[in-house]
């Protein structure tokens, strides 16, 4: 469990709620290791330059899985959207950019 103090550092107020906000956190006294690593990785796009609405695209979707309501443990592995395989779920920021530039000039053919 990380208090918030250890999780935010040396970010401005307004960045900190923006972070929250699009990782989809909210404020709470203590944050847990899936709470700290969504957060991580929302900054790091923010960092990489993304817009509020890349990020929001990049970052998996929220998924709160209740282990005793599915019917086989093959869910007891999800949590947060993606699976605890070591991979990351989500395409990097420069994949995602480079495949909207593409899109775009499609659109404009």
């Amino acid at each position: 469990m990380y208090q918030p103090q250890e999780l935010f550092n040396d970010l401005s107020t307004s960045e900190i709620s923006r972070t929250l906000r699009l990782s989809g956190i909210p404020e709470k006294e203590l944050y847990t290791e899936d709470d700290a690593d969504r957060f991580r990785e929302c900054r790091t796009l923010i960092e990489q330059g993304g817009t509020d609405e890349d990020v929001m695209a990049l970052l998996s979707p929220v998924v709160d899985v209740v282990l005793s309501e599915t019917p086989d443990n093959s869910l007891a592995e999800i949590k947060n959207g993606r699976k605890k395989s070591g991979k990351k779920a989500t395409k990097s920021l420069d994949q995602y950019l480079s495949q909207k530039k593409s899109m775009k000039r499609e659109g404009a053919l």
